[in-house]
């Protein structure tokens, strides 16, 4: 009878157990706290035992790439090769635009009228007998024609290899303007070309007095008349930014503003053009803002009509074929990436870079193939009057447009999305390189 009792309590404390287990599970299944850790601790086991396995798939990577080192690296060089050649076409690249929409470029009435061309007329003659002359002469003469125009002038003497030279520098005080800020208009003596910039300087006089007569302007302008190359730019934009050396300053130096952009003249000779080229690579492979070039080309297709072209490029053996503009298209950006590899600005205007001021230089290219097409000062003076205008509205810096582009053409470029993949490729082809030669060492 005992036995019987104890068997049926054991039963009973069994039962209660199990009730009281059933209950404690179901009371903090639902806890998150509980369920969080439970998962957490599930993680660890796992990656604890897929470690061992993981470390085994690495090193099977490393020794074939080991293996494979040489092959993997000239197959990524062809690939970057192959990327960069399809650029050119059409469907790989984007046609320009304004991004900076206070431009407004070719919307404005231009008053470059017969009277300036006959006056830009008139200082090429004058210009073509001070030509000859020495730098102190000729820059005291173009000294003289800004201050009748009325503008605070210095001349500025610096030293070079090639003996002393001479710049000349003139501040047009803008009516509406609260001298912070300014636009440059330059032209050299000499033009890319070696013969003298006779066009180019008288060109820049003539928009001068047109300049001065008109009162709409709301930045400075200033006027600038370089010698001696680029040595002569450079001694200037030191100097007027202060970093020159002692003899590169002025005795009197005329101050504006900041400078926002600048547009260099090289129209070599005194005959007509066939095309206008630009050239806008600056040191070091910096680039102006492409807004900059782009107000240059809607103005030159819209305004002025005249041909353009970049750089000084006008041969077009392939233009009856198919792939003609392809092949057009692939030289002109492998020339500016000769421009950027080798660190040289391709003009004058690419030296003002160095300050983060966008420039170019719009050259005047000579050619007899196209007769027909040939312009002179009217359409010059319409374009840089118009682009200078365009160049008055801007409320703040150039910024909105890209800084790191390739030109194809004149209206179509490629941005640094699209060209980044193949240096990125060209550098892992490096990185395979040195660590071979690395191993065998």
């Amino acid at each position: 009878m005992l036995n019987k009792s104890l068997f049926s309590l054991g039963i009973y404390f069994v039962v209660k157990s199990n009730t009281t287990t059933s209950l404690f599970r179901s009371a903090f299944a639902d806890n998150p706290f509980i369920m969080l850790g439970t998962w957490i601790r599930a993680k660890l086991a796992a990656r604890r035992s897929s470690s061992q396995y993981n470390t085994e798939r690495k090193e099977k990577i490393v020794r074939i790439i080991k293996k494979y080192n040489v092959s993997l690296s000239i197959l990524l060089f062809f690939i970057g090769i192959a990327w960069i050649l399809i650029l050119p076409y059409q469907e790989f690249n984007k046609k320009t635009y304004i991004s900076e929409n206070a431009l407004l470029p070719g919307q404005v009435n231009v008053y470059f009228n017969y009277n300036d061309i006959r006056t830009a007329e008139d200082y090429r003659y004058q210009l073509k007998e001070h030509e000859s002359q020495d730098s102190e002469t000729r820059a005291t003469y173009i000294l003289n024609e800004f201050r009748s125009f009325g503008f605070d002038s210095a001349l500025q003497n610096f030293n070079t290899s090639d003996g002393i030279g001479v710049n000349t520098f003139a501040v047009y005080k803008a009516p509406r303007s609260d001298g912070k800020e300014a636009l440059i208009l330059s032209a050299p003596w000499e033009s890319r070309t070696g013969d003298y910039n006779t066009n180019g300087i008288a060109i820049l006089l003539s928009l001068a007095k047109l300049f001065k007569r008109n009162v709409y302007w709301s930045k400075d302008i200033i006027l600038l008349v370089t010698d001696k190359g680029m040595a002569g730019t450079q001694s200037w934009v030191d100097a007027y930014h202060g970093t020159g050396q002692p003899n590169y300053s002025f005795l009197v130096m005329p101050r504006s503003g900041a400078i926002q952009a600048v547009v260099n003249l090289d129209f070599p000779g005194t005959q007509d053009y066939e095309s206008l080229g630009i050239f806008f690579e600056g040191v070091n492979g910096q680039l102006p803002n492409l807004d900059l070039i782009n107000t240059i080309v809607t103005v030159s297709t819209r305004t002025a009509r005249v041909p353009l072209t970049l750089h000084d490029d006008t041969a077009r053996p392939y233009n009856d074929k198919s792939w003609g503009t392809y092949v057009q298209s692939l030289l002109h950006m492998l020339r500016t990436m000769q421009y950027q590899a080798l660190g040289h600005p391709s003009s004058d205007a690419g030296l003002y870079l160095r300050y983060k001021i966008d420039a170019v230089t719009v050259h005047g290219v000579r050619g007899s193939d196209n007769l027909h097409a040939l312009f002179g000062f009217h359409k010059i003076g319409i374009l840089l009057e118009s682009t200078f205008r365009s160049l008055n509205n801007l409320l703040e810096h150039f910024h909105q447009s890209f800084f790191f582009y390739l030109l194809l053409q004149p209206n179509r470029y490629v941005s640094i999305g699209d060209y980044m993949p193949p240096v990125i490729l060209f550098a892992c082809s490096l990185v395979f390189q040195i660590s071979f030669f690395s191993t065998c060492c």
